[in-house]
């Protein structure tokens, strides 16, 4: 496979116990579907504080649209990618084919998502103590508004059904 950036020959490398295909010369990366999962959950590799930093500092912001000077092309489907900011609000513009949805990443993108979704997981715990009170409350609000549409959807069974019946729609909401 071609870069879809410069045009040189792709090489495969194993990273993270994943192959994937990079390319020498501007040493950015190819994965194909899922591969990126498998990295994330790997976690083999250490950043460095300077590269955490790094990562954090090359976070862009705005529309995706705003950062592809041009579509790449799909070294493998040969059709044009889309850019999109990996996992919604990373600020991390990266490349996606529509068809195989392969993923192309600049130079340093993969290390900046790894240490992004690696301290959104150390923050995760502190921010479920943090906003469960919330939640409870939106919960306890949303089913104080809706109990009369409970009742309803419960009404006319036995008194069983209606118990599992409330029971259920009272986890849904």
């Amino acid at each position: 496979m071609l870069c879809p950036r410069c045009k040189a020959e792709l090489k495969e490398v194993a990273y993270e116990g994943v192959v994937i295909d990079t390319c020498g010369a501007c040493e950015g990366e190819w994965l194909d579907n899922g591969e990126i999962i498998a990295i994330n959950k790997a976690r083999e590799k250490a950043f460095s504080d300077a590269k955490k930093s790094q990562a954090k500092g090359a976070q862009k912001t705005g529309n995706p649209a705003t950062h592809s000077q041009e579509a790449l092309q799909c070294p493998h489907c040969k059709v044009p990618m889309g850019s999109l900011n990996y996992s919604y609000s990373t600020g991390i513009i990266i490349d996606r084919c529509p068809s195989c949805s392969g993923l192309w990443l600049d130079k340093d993108e993969l290390e900046h998502i790894q240490i992004v979704i690696e301290d959104w997981d150390k923050k995760t715990p502190e921010l479920q103590k943090k906003f469960q009170p919330i939640l409870a409350k939106i919960k306890a609000d949303y089913r104080q508004k809706n109990e009369a549409h409970i009742d309803e959807l419960a009404a006319g069974s036995s008194p069983v059904m209606n118990s599992v019946i409330k029971a259920v729609l009272y986890q849904l909401f």
